[in-house]
């Protein structure tokens, strides 16, 4: 998730541009804090943990031993230390150990963890030995726990003033061949180091990358493309226009040219290692939106690079999703399916890797505010859990803990309250944790009834053609749950 004013609803502002089943004190927001000190875990604990990879012959992972492997788990951070996020400033591996042993007694998996750029490398080149070492506690503890961790690429999600995020990730980090060059010496130093960890499930190379409309980068590469100077075409719908349509695929060429450095500085470093990316849903233009909203990171192209595939969704097919009624809440699970449906489209496992809503609270800075109780929550997140089944290898809920600081639907999407109480969704979900990890056959993408195919390039230029798409698909799912 984006960290904005509103989960999702900015494209705009994210960084960037070249099947299976179903307590710490806290401190002010805005407040300055400095490093803590690693605090090293007890000595004893858990060994390696199974290998897991991908099965060659159907979307689902396995152990090194051959057993199916379903990740099923949250992303982690603690209540008051995520928001802002002060996780690696104020990182205690005790803290850490009890949580993710919480987690494994609910029969959770996996859990996801951001690397913030200011921590872990605040200049090209060198890995920050502080965090690093909090990082080696952290795979400790996962280790002592039995959780897998997933690790996503550098981030600025935190929000900090400028002057705080490192100079070589303040300009365009997907098209400057610096800034580019900056992340593929990232990946070759943090690979090589955990060459050959197992408790490290995949490296996911950034969280919903966008690549930027028009930035000196963009238009320089642009330009070189076309082998002249040539305008941008302006950031607005122009259904059919070949121009903007051109400009739409120079993008995800630039989308594709930096996950293939990614990835390739990985697989030298550690061969083995299982690569991904946390794909924003607007990745798949299934709903009407403005032409820069588009990622440029296309589902079929991308999965030619990666090991298996990741999406995000939020279910906002009418602004944010408030429980209003029956007809919003199927709007919404028909969007989310026409969205994995699309991700898994190339054949590779998929996993819903950022999902959930809220409960137990209201969501600020959407609508007008309206609160949902938890077992709304519980019910909803569930439904979506159903919904996705078919099409998805894993999911891994948004978050662990409600965190009150949070300005988006992060307030109250945990599976347990800020103070650590399990919430409705937390039990729901840990049930079906129990019921599906390690046991059951992949289900077949064809499981779902037909369902018309998305005309990609014309809702690239149009979001008239997007929205079209959108109640064809509603009609489609609809039928569906009525034969059901």
């Amino acid at each position: 998730m984006q960290r904005r004013d509103f989960c999702k609803l900015a494209a705009t502002s994210v960084a960037g541009a070249l099947a299976w089943p179903w307590n710490s004190t806290s401190v002010q927001a805005g407040q300055s804090h400095t490093e803590l000190a690693a605090n090293p875990l007890p000595a004893g604990g858990g060994g390696p943990l199974p290998k897991i990879r991908v099965h060659p012959g159907w979307r689902g992972l396995v152990t090194d031993e051959n057993k199916p492997f379903v990740p099923i788990g949250a992303m982690y951070f603690r209540a008051n230390n995520g928001w802002t996020p002060r996780f690696w400033k104020e990182f205690d591996a005790r803290a850490a150990l009890r949580d993710l042993k919480t987690l494994k007694a609910m029969s959770f998996n996996t859990v996801r963890l951001w690397l913030t750029s200011l921590s872990f490398y605040p200049r090209p080149g060198v890995l920050n030995p502080a965090a690093v070492e909090k990082f080696d506690q952290f795979l400790a503890a996962a280790e002592q726990a039995g959780i897998y961790v997933q690790v996503c690429g550098l981030t600025t999600w935190q929000g900090r003033p400028k002057k705080e995020v490192p100079i070589w990730q303040r300009g365009d980090e997907y098209a400057d061949p610096r800034a580019v060059e900056d992340q593929v010496q990232f990946w070759s130093l943090f690979a090589s180091r955990y060459k050959g960890r197992p408790v490290i499930l995949t490296y996911e190379l950034a969280n919903e990358p966008t690549v930027h409309w028009n930035t000196p980068a963009m238009q320089t590469l642009w330009n070189k493309f076309n082998g002249k100077t040539t305008p941008i075409p302006p950031a607005k719908d122009n259904p059919g226009d070949s121009a903007l349509l051109a400009f739409q695929h120079f993008r995800e060429d630039v989308a594709d040219e930096w996950t293939r450095r990614q990835v390739d500085a990985i697989k030298q470093s550690d061969p083995d290692a299982l690569v991904t990316i946390g794909l924003i849903q607007w990745s798949i233009p299934a709903i009407p939106n403005p032409p820069q909203f588009y990622s440029g990171f296309r589902p079929q192209r991308q999965a030619k690079l990666l090991d298996f595939m990741e999406v995000h969704f939020y279910p906002l097919a009418a602004g944010g999703y408030r429980y209003q009624s029956e007809a919003i809440r199927q709007a919404n699970l028909a969007y989310l399916e026409s969205v994995v449906r699309e991700t898994a489209a190339p054949g590779l496992p998929t996993m819903l890797a950022e999902f959930g809503w809220y409960g137990g609270g209201i969501c600020p800075h959407y609508g007008r505010p309206r609160p949902a109780t938890q077992q709304q929550q519980a019910d909803f997140c569930a439904r979506e859990v159903k919904t996705s089944t078919p099409l998805v290898c894993g999911w891994l809920n948004w978050a662990m803990y409600d965190d009150p600081v949070a300005a988006d639907v992060t307030r109250f999407s945990g599976l347990f309250t800020a103070n650590g109480k399990v919430k409705v969704w937390g039990r729901r979900f840990s049930q079906i944790a129990h019921e599906y990890q390690y046991q059951l056959p992949p289900v077949p993408l064809g499981k779902i009834g037909p369902r018309p195919e998305l005309p990609w390039d014309a809702c690239l230029t149009s979001s008239a053609a997007a929205e079209k798409f959108r109640v064809e698909y509603l009609a489609a799912f609809q039928r569906e749950e009525f034969c059901s």
